[in-house]
């Protein structure tokens, strides 16, 4: 009887283990096309696949603050600020990592001439 009560129980994990995987291949591709257009030098598509349909997670921050950092060298600041801002729409940032999204966001004003949100953003990380 109780072999019966563990057949749902492996089934289910066999679905969450197929859906996991089947969720980490779709991350994995669109990370590597938008690795692929940044190098192309179409940064417009770069910020679409990555922001658009790479979620941001622990385990890609650093890959949508280098974005942002890029964009904001090359002049695009629009854009710059566009990445940061989604970075901090995500709820789960730690409070070191969401300290630099913003100091990172706050240079993006200062280079943008938008000196009221620069300050702003400054005031809230003091």
């Amino acid at each position: 009887m109780s072999d019966w009560l563990l057949l749902p129980l492996i089934v289910l994990a066999i679905g969450v283990g197929w859906y996991l995987g089947r969720r980490e291949r779709k991350s994995s591709r669109y990370y590597e096309l938008g690795l692929r257009h940044l190098l192309n030098d179409e940064p417009d598509q770069a910020v679409a696949t990555l922001v658009t349909e790479l979620n941001v997670d622990n385990d890609n921050v650093d890959t949508h603050l280098a974005l942002g950092g890029l964009l904001r060298r090359r002049g695009e600041l629009e854009k710059a600020v566009f990445v940061h801002e989604n970075i901090l729409k995500w709820a789960r940032l730690d409070q070191a990592t969401r300290h630099n999204v913003q100091m990172e966001l706050a240079r993006d004003y200062l280079q943008a001439g938008l000196l009221d949100r620069a300050e702003s953003m400054s005031m809230t990380l003091a």
